[in-house]
């Protein structure tokens, strides 16, 4: 895969949830709030991805009509 000789991180994001390609493989890693794994997001899919034995809910937060702790949530993330 282009991005592992790279080195590059991949990550898919959706309302629903975030994945990442994690050893050539589309792992869950995290869950919008209120959100089923199987019914909510598996259900919806061509495929069944791995998911992530850590796996997190969404921040609340980036949910709610008027957010402005973006730059936060990033530089809790880096």
């Amino acid at each position: 895969v282009y991005s592992a000789k790279r080195k590059q991180e991949v990550v898919y994001v959706t309302e629903r949830a975030v994945f990442k390609l994690i050893d050539g493989k589309v792992t869950l890693v995290e869950i919008a709030p209120g959100m089923d794994v199987e019914k909510d997001v598996i259900a919806h899919m061509e495929f069944r991805p791995e998911i992530s034995p850590d796996l997190k809910e969404m921040p609340r937060e980036i949910f709610e009509p008027e957010w402005g702790k973006l730059k936060e949530e990033l530089a809790e993330k880096a």
